[in-house]
């Protein structure tokens, strides 16, 4: 069985999948989670990756996408898993003469381009065309604290990206490749800088057709999310980017913006998003979560088909973080969220548990194994499946496709708007 048929399965296919067990010449040392349901009437399974002959060092960070997967040690090596290959897996080192840290790394929902940030303020590239991986020169000194592809990349060319930094400014970016010339960078042009100066940690963008109500010319323009620990602010307007935040150029035009404040500290904010996958090729945003001091931010992204819709997004709800087995009692920041179409996921570093949106109640949990200390979590942008990673293993959480009975759920709380709206919903699917 080759690397990619054992580590990808099938996240459709429930029946087979089996919780981790301890192998009898294993000591009591061993990761694993502790307790799995083998069926799976929850519609979750989750599947331990044995990465030991791959990876030597312990992993740093992953990301997954469409073509392949990512994942970064703290010692210059990058493994990727190509999933249509000729190659089961490559393992890739970062051009470095000193021993740098990855800190994090950036993958566009395709899989051709990656920006691969490390603890010296140097930045590496990888391509889908190619097998080695490049410093990027006009990075340089730039602390990168999150990164924003388009939906719409090339293999052979990135289109706008947007850099959020360290100092809060919002930088434009892009690469070409040429097959004589190499990679040919463009010079990074700094666009905006948020009032609050403070680190981004997550920024994302989409363009929609737009038809004003009282026009009826169509028009194309952009939405712009970008979160600090406190604010998650949204800008609007058409493209270039060169000219996007030109009417934010004052203090009274930035109050224009729509700007959400959470109250509560925290010490590194997250930014969360889950796309649509109608086809191959093909990505939407849906929706997104902020990981805050006040809770859980989450609120829905404008359909492209709803022209006439704003695309600013109105109705961001806050969830109080949710932990099984806290009784009810205030639970701790998670180290990890995320968000799919009907779940909200809270990793601690002994737990994970999942909430729908649709009820608020507990869907389904896992314990982990004393020191195991989970990290992260990352949605697969292309599949119905999550991976996470801690200090000592890594694991996938399938998911079950079947949502047929979904609309039953809020009928339990006498939601019925919301009931008849996941109704009409699965009659359309």
């Amino acid at each position: 069985m080759c690397i990619r048929d054992r580590y990808m399965g099938d996240s459709q296919q429930m029946d087979d999948i089996s919780g981790w067990q301890k192998d009898e010449d294993e000591d009591e040392l061993s990761f694993g989670f502790l307790k799995f349901d083998d069926d799976s009437s929850s519609g979750f399974a989750l599947k331990s990756i044995d990465l030991k002959e791959h990876i030597k060092n312990d992993l740093q960070c992953l990301a997954p996408s469409e073509e392949c997967l990512l994942m970064a040690t703290k010692k210059n090596q990058i493994l990727r898993l190509k999933l249509n290959p000729e190659k089961d897996y490559e393992l890739l080192s970062i051009p470095c003469k000193k021993e740098v840290e990855v800190v994090q790394i950036y993958l566009d929902v395709h899989g051709y381009h990656c920006i691969i940030v490390t603890s010296k303020a140097g930045h590496y590239y990888l391509s889908i065309l190619k097998d080695s991986i490049q410093e990027l020169v006009e990075l340089r000194g730039i602390s990168i604290t999150a990164v924003a592809f388009s939906l719409r990349t090339n293999r052979e060319a990135t289109g706008d990206i947007l850099l959020g930094t360290k100092e809060g400014n919002i930088v434009l970016y892009s690469i070409n490749l040429k097959p004589k010339e190499g990679i040919i960078e463009h010079q990074p042009k700094k666009l905006f800088q948020l009032p609050q100066n403070s680190p981004i940690y997550g920024i994302v963008y989409e363009t929609y057709n737009c038809i004003a109500k009282h026009e009826k010319k169509e028009k194309i323009n952009t939405l712009v999310m970008a979160i600090t620990n406190d604010s998650c602010y949204q800008f609007t307007g058409p493209l270039p980017f060169d000219k996007f935040f030109d009417k934010y150029s004052s203090p009274a035009e930035i109050a224009k913006n729509k700007k959400t404040v959470a109250r509560g500290k925290i010490e590194e904010s997250e930014l969360k998003v889950f796309y649509s996958y109608p086809n191959r090729g093909e990505f939407e945003l849906e929706s997104f979560a902020w990981k805050c001091g006040s809770g859980l931010a989450h609120g829905t992204f404008r359909k492209k088909s709803n022209k006439e819709q704003r695309i600013t997004v109105k109705d961001i709800q806050v969830e109080q973080y949710k932990k099984k087995g806290s009784g009810g009692q205030e639970v701790e920041i998670p180290e990890a969220v995320s968000i799919t179409e009907h779940n909200l996921y809270y990793l601690y570093v002994d737990n994970l548990t999942i909430v729908s949106k649709i009820t608020k109640e507990i869907e389904h949990s896992e314990n982990f194994r004393k020191g195991e200390i989970m990290k992260q979590m990352i949605h697969d942008p292309a599949g119905k499946s999550l991976w996470l990673f801690s200090i000592k293993g890594t694991y996938r959480l399938l998911m079950s496709a079947d949502t047929k009975d979904l609309w039953k759920q809020p009928l339990e709380s006498k939601n019925l708007h919301e009931a008849l709206k996941l109704g009409k919903e699965q009659k359309k699917k």
